[in-house]
């Protein structure tokens, strides 16, 4: 729990007080801008496209190096690993607002789209509903090291 408060709370902190430093300092220029704003892009696709589409919905089939690229992208947002940001987002289509959805709407704005991060444990089955995943040689490596490459994609982006 504390490392997902960490994420959603102090690295946002960090780097909003960086920019402003940096920004005071040295300004910023359009580069820069532009940097941020494709490097977000990336970790969108990263998340929508693999996370989502790819890797939860099996939405259609890629190469290896393609669902490489995706799950490193996907570990740069740093919303979790493929199988567990998979798992609970096959738990949430399939409890969808009751007390199995991970993000049940019905109990509130703030809990639905981030609070459930901050409140919840893991299951007991965690990751029953993607054995399919698990196989996976590639997902298996980027969930056991899914934090460093967190911070490792995003150095390299930068």
């Amino acid at each position: 729990m504390w490392l997902n408060v960490a994420f959603i709370v102090f690295f946002p902190l960090i780097a909003v007080s960086a920019s402003i430093w940096y920004g005071m300092n040295d300004g910023i220029t359009w580069r820069e801008i532009s940097a941020a704003v494709f490097c977000w892009s990336l970790t969108a696709i990263g998340i929508t496209g693999g996370y989502h589409r790819l890797f939860a919905h099996r939405g259609y089939k890629a190469h290896g190096s393609v669902r490489f690229l995706l799950a490193m992208l996907g570990a740069a947002a740093a919303q979790n690993s493929a199988i567990a940001w998979c798992s609970d987002h096959r738990y949430h289509h399939r409890d969808t607002d009751t007390d199995g959805d991970p993000y049940d709407s019905t109990r509130g704005f703030f809990y639905a789209h981030m609070g459930w991060i901050l409140i919840e444990g893991l299951r007991g089955d965690q990751y029953a509903n993607v054995r399919d995943l698990r196989r996976d040689p590639i997902l298996a490596f980027q969930h056991k090291y899914w934090l460093p490459l967190a911070f490792g994609v995003n150095i390299i982006l930068v």
